[in-house]
């Protein structure tokens, strides 16, 4: 009992994203409990061990890049590890629960953060069985028959996995409705939690000049920063431009594979002299980053928004679209201008609330309660069962 490990399964760490953080938020909340886990992936390329504080287990299944060989590799592990697992094993993911079907396990937490609706390379979509109202009748007469076929392969296997699963996590209602409907089960939704900051008792009061505009997130098509860079060219555009109201400065944190094509879009709207592209910027010094900003900006469609939650908890503001899914929590507060359109309504949104944050002492009233990722964990191990194994030992 004592070599028992806590299991982890994501198959592959490219990235650092939502997953990440959450898979290093358990890592660390095991740690404070005394207890060991191990993660489990096909390729790690992203070295996740050099972005966490604590020194943890990762077995990196040897196979080649092959669904199938991954699957059987994966399978191996599974049985020879047999005893060797407290609890139940926590994947991240659809495309896990692809592998896991495909293993035959059973028993298993599969934590969803994104439904397919939110996944843009998602070809379920072009299942015959699958969510078939994300294809328009224009592109539905091009699809070729192997990608159907594809689609409905995975399509198959995916919902497969779901329902093998003990328990399958969502983030938010929203995601619960979908993911309920599509596979025919009933999901558990566990809201998100963060690192609570260290309130300062009497801290000083943030600069108005310049006054910071904040974009943190991967930068990838669906996070559409492209959308900030256009909804502020439209302010500046103006009779009475942005910045004559505010002094405003753009800083984007995060990398990706638009960081190119934003630069350059960057230059063309004529903003390169107030946007800043700060890059990926490791947890310990994103604290700075956001110690300086006064508004955040989040245009996103995603499954929650953990940026969002991070901006409040320091007592940020924020314009939030309502593709962000964790917008059904913040709907009603006077902190988050939730806006419904494209670069036009984000401009709305954004000058509203500058507007508002750039006088001297604005009270938007108490802000939104928000989640600490020690309660988000308990109830993560309660659904794993780890906590009751740890009892046990």
């Amino acid at each position: 009992m004592q070599n028992k490990k806590m299991h982890i399964f994501v198959p592959y760490i490219s990235a650092f994203g939502g997953v990440e953080k959450l898979v290093l938020s358990v890592i660390e909340q095991l740690r404070v409990q005394g207890s060991e886990c191990r993660l489990i992936c096909f390729g790690d390329s992203l070295d996740l061990r050099a972005s966490s504080a604590h020194p943890f287990d990762v077995h990196v299944l040897p196979a080649r890049r092959s669904f199938l060989t991954e699957a059987l590799a994966l399978r191996q592990y599974l049985r020879s590890a047999e005893g060797a697992v407290r609890g139940k094993l926590l994947a991240f993911d659809l495309k896990s629960a692809a592998y896991l079907a495909l293993c035959r396990a059973t028993g298993y937490v599969l934590h969803v953060d994104d439904p397919p609706s939110l996944l843009p390379t998602d070809i379920t979509k072009y299942a015959w069985s699958g969510p078939r109202e994300k294809v328009s009748p224009a592109s539905a007469t091009t699809v070729s028959l192997g990608l159907r076929m594809r689609g409905e392969v995975v399509h198959r296997l995916i919902s497969c996995g779901v329902r093998r699963a003990n328990t399958v996590v969502v983030t938010t209602e929203s995601s619960a409705r979908e993911v309920n409907c599509l596979y025919a089960i009933s999901s558990t939704v566990v809201h998100l939690g963060i690192k609570l900051p260290k309130r300062l008792v009497g801290a000083e009061p943030r600069p108005k000049c310049p006054f910071i505009l904040l974009s943190v997130g991967r930068l990838e098509p669906n996070k559409r920063v492209e959308w900030i860079l256009e909804a502020l060219s439209v302010l500046e555009q103006r009779i009475v431009p942005l910045s004559r109201e505010v002094d405003w400065h753009l800083e984007i944190v995060g990398d990706g594979g638009e960081m190119n094509n934003l630069k350059a879009r960057c230059q063309q709207l004529g903003l390169g002299n107030r946007v800043v592209f700060h890059g990926f910027v490791p947890d310990e010094q994103l604290d700075g980053v956001y110690e300086r900003a006064n508004l955040l900006v989040m245009p996103a469609i995603q499954g929650f928004g953990i940026p969002v939650m991070e901006a409040l908890a320091k007592e940020i503001p924020v314009v939030l679209n309502r593709d962000s899914r964790v917008s059904e929590l913040l709907a009603g507060s006077r902190w988050v201008e939730i806006v419904d359109d494209g670069p036009g309504g984000l401009a709305e949104g954004i000058r509203k609330m500058s507007c508002i944050c750039a006088r001297e002492n604005f009270d938007l009233g108490p802000p939104p309660c928000i989640k600490s990722d020690a309660q988000w964990f308990e109830e993560i191990a309660d659904l794993c069962g780890w906590r009751h194994e740890a009892d046990s030992l």
